[in-house]
């Protein structure tokens, strides 16, 4: 073999490793191109579908609240209601006889100051609302839902009980407290906080229609 031959043989054969891992960093450099190029592609279109998925949900919100304030409307259609608004001295006066008549203590209240929502009003016609936090202790949980359900029957209005939240006091029950029950001996062992939104109906006058509406 001539001494030009082989160094051109030997060349060759020395070039085709580094040719080889050029190839390869190509193969390696278009695949990183390709993921990069779908990873793109999906956030985007993840980044879409989220914002889609938000706006879905405020919608449904809408409608819900839309389609709430329309049943409370068909409501004061179909029912004799005193369009008076919410009769405070009344309700106190009915959850303190409830209270004593079901065996509630610790009774703690506080209501919200009346006010008038604005997406139900009609004609002269608007609904006030007012939140009820009810806190108490009581010796059976039966004596806490009788006690819920004579709000419900005679507090005048709409009540819409939001979170009812029972559970037992950290008592030790030894042989002496069971014995004094026994006897007749009554000790609260349960708990309670109740959530209410309390709804009636009041008649406006011009100025609060005026008020409303702006």
């Amino acid at each position: 073999m001539k001494l030009s031959n082989l160094r051109a043989y030997f060349i060759l054969q020395a070039s085709k490793p580094g040719a080889i891992l050029l190839v390869c960093l190509l193969i390696l450099g278009g695949v990183s191109y390709v993921q990069n190029y779908f990873s793109g592609k999906y956030s985007f279109h993840k980044q879409k579908y989220d914002d889609l998925r938000s706006k879905i949900f405020t919608i449904d919100h809408n409608i819900a609240k839309t389609k709430a304030a329309q049943l409370t409307w068909e409501i004061i259609k179909n029912n004799n209601f005193n369009k008076i608004g919410l009769r405070i001295e009344e309700a106190k006066k009915v959850i303190d006889t409830a209270s004593k008549d079901h065996f509630i203590n610790n009774l703690s209240i506080n209501l919200s100051s009346p006010v008038i929502r604005k997406d139900v009003i009609k004609s002269k016609i608007g609904l006030e609302y007012s939140e009820i936090d009810i806190g108490l202790s009581s010796y059976l949980d039966t004596d806490v839902f009788n006690f819920i359900d004579e709000l419900g029957k005679k507090i005048p209005g709409l009540l819409n009980y939001t979170s009812i939240d029972i559970s037992s006091l950290d008592i030790d029950i030894n042989d002496s407290l069971l014995q004094n029950i026994k006897q007749g001996g009554y000790k609260d062992l349960v708990q309670a906080k109740i959530n209410i939104v309390w709804q009636d109906f009041i008649r406006l006058k011009e100025s609060n229609i005026n008020d409303e509406n702006k």
